[in-house]
């Protein structure tokens, strides 16, 4: 599957895109056509796109990493409940790794996009 998601060359982004949606065709019911799969990413982006605009006017009531916080209180209960409805153990992933992700990207992201929320 990482060899299916990472991007190469610039040449090589639009094979590996097509790749990447066969892959969600074919282990995904939901997305059993490319019609289904074209609406589903539609939606994906109006839903991503609107959540801008929330983000913004919720600046006028939270500052950007009071408001970061409160998201990923928000998404960490969720996926708690969902957990819990699947009965899913709560294992720690290994450590290294997962401490590499989190400073490298997840980080970088959330900075850069609190930056953009102010600026």
């Amino acid at each position: 599957m990482a060899s299916i998601l990472s991007i190469g060359t610039r040449s090589q982004a639009p094979a590996k895109l097509l790749n990447c949606a066969r892959f969600f065709i074919e282990y995904f019911p939901l997305f059993n056509s490319s019609g289904r799969l074209l609406a589903a990413l539609a939606v994906m982006v109006l839903i991503w796109a609107y959540s801008w605009i929330i983000m913004k006017q919720m600046m006028n009531y939270a500052g950007p990493f009071e408001f970061a916080a409160l998201r990923y209180l928000g998404g960490a209960l969720v996926l708690f409940v969902v957990l819990a409805i699947l009965r899913q153990p709560l294992a720690p992933p290994p450590f290294w790794p997962t401490l590499l992700v989190g400073l490298g990207q997840t980080t970088g992201f959330q900075a850069f996009a609190q930056l953009a929320l102010v600026t």
